[in-house]
């Protein structure tokens, strides 16, 4: 089997590579797992094939370098097999899966401490010092929580009971506020590209009167050095009746708040795909990546962007960005409420893109133009 990529118009690399395939071939490629890829030169490379609940895949990879207007051939082969670079591992009692790399602890998705709402977090560097923020005794904005999921104003219609909610919030931790709960982890992927978990959780009011349902998947690669990269998609589900989002800053649905040491107010920069900085230029307006960088405690330049996809509604997003730490993609505060009809569901889709060195370093520039226009892939068998 080969595979036919074609830089088109931009030079690639380290290059993220993900391409669906059908359930036949999914079958046929499943037989000789453990998979590598041969380039023309010799050089091989490791590929991963992610199965999908209909019984389909995806596979993945990483395109070293390929420049504009060039086509590579890769063969697909069976490799050799070995212990994953790539784990998640569930556990239940801490309430958390760890997300590892070299069987070595990166973050966690946290969904069970006693807090309102899961959350990722710790994101460190290469030194271990902090990127966000996680500060449990924080006094200002004490529901930032590192990187999380959540919106200031959920309100559900039961047509069947009549039950109706007031316009619960779930972002911030005041009196009264809802919570997401977890109800089970499921879907585990270990491999040499990436590690993915899939999470379902229901957010309630603060009485425990569900809203909605959220499918949330978060799968982590390491591209190249210094760069970590979160995929995450999330879906509401308005199992309980109409959902309406209400218009409010408080949303993300995503949201990273960084380390105090790299608030634009201190040493850090707050920049977008346009080249505005900091909070008086960039908040609510329009933009398809927002990065956030400045220097450790230790001194060392280290920063994260959060990229909106073209297949989102309302692309590109408002930005609910700060320049004490926070930023959040938002298509909500100057915009109209956004319904869930009940039985219906609603997702989202975001790359966050952790990172050495300040934007231009990290070429965040040309990875969202890697994410948005990828390179064109032809599997053939």
């Amino acid at each position: 089997m080969k595979l036919t990529v074609k830089a088109g118009a931009h030079t690639r690399k380290h290059t993220l590579i993900r391409i669906p395939v059908p359930a036949e071939t999914n079958a046929v490629l499943s037989e000789m797992q453990p998979l590598r890829l041969r380039y023309e030169g010799g050089k091989t490379t490791c590929v991963q094939l992610m199965p999908q609940e209909d019984g389909s895949a995806i596979l993945v990879f990483v395109l070293d370098f390929l420049a504009k207007g060039e086509t590579a051939v890769l063969t697909l082969e069976q490799g050799q097999p070995h212990d994953p670079i790539f784990s998640v591992q569930d556990d239940a009692e801490a309430g958390k899966v760890a997300i590892c790399m070299y069987a070595q602890e990166y973050t966690a998705y946290r969904y069970r401490i006693g807090f309102a709402k899961p959350h990722i977090g710790p994101i460190v560097n290469k030194y271990n010092e902090n990127i966000t923020r996680y500060d449990f005794d924080a006094k200002e904005h004490p529901h930032h929580r590192s990187i999380w999921f959540s919106h200031g104003s959920v309100k559900v219609e039961n047509a069947e009971t009549g039950f109706t909610s007031d316009a619960v919030d779930t972002w911030n931790e005041d009196p009264h506020h809802g919570y997401i709960q977890n109800k089970r982890i499921r879907n585990l992927v270990s491999g040499d590209v990436c590690c993915a978990f899939t999470a379902e959780n229901t957010w309630t009011d603060e009485h425990g009167n569900p809203l909605c349902d959220d499918v949330t998947t978060v799968t982590m690669s390491s591209p190249e050095d210094g760069i970590h990269v979160l995929d995450v998609e999330l879906t509401l589900l308005a199992d309980y009746g109409r959902v309406t989002l209400g218009a409010t800053k408080e949303a993300g649905p995503i949201a990273v708040r960084m380390d105090e040491t790299l608030r634009a107010d201190r040493t850090g920069t707050l920049t977008n795909a346009w080249g505005a900085v900091g909070e008086n230029e960039i908040w609510m307006k329009h933009s398809e990546w927002n990065d956030y960088s400045g220097i450790t405690a230790g001194g060392h330049t280290a920063g994260i962007a959060v990229f909106d996809t073209p297949s989102n509604a309302k692309y590109p997003t408002d930005w609910h960005s700060r320049n004490y730490g926070l930023f959040a993609p938002n298509r909500y505060y100057l915009g109209e409420a956004e319904i869930i009809e009940a039985g219906e569901k609603l997702s989202f889709r975001y790359r966050i893109v952790i990172h050495e060195g300040d934007a231009e370093a990290a070429e965040i520039r040309e990875k969202f133009i890697d994410y948005a226009a990828a390179p064109q892939v032809v599997l053939e068998l």
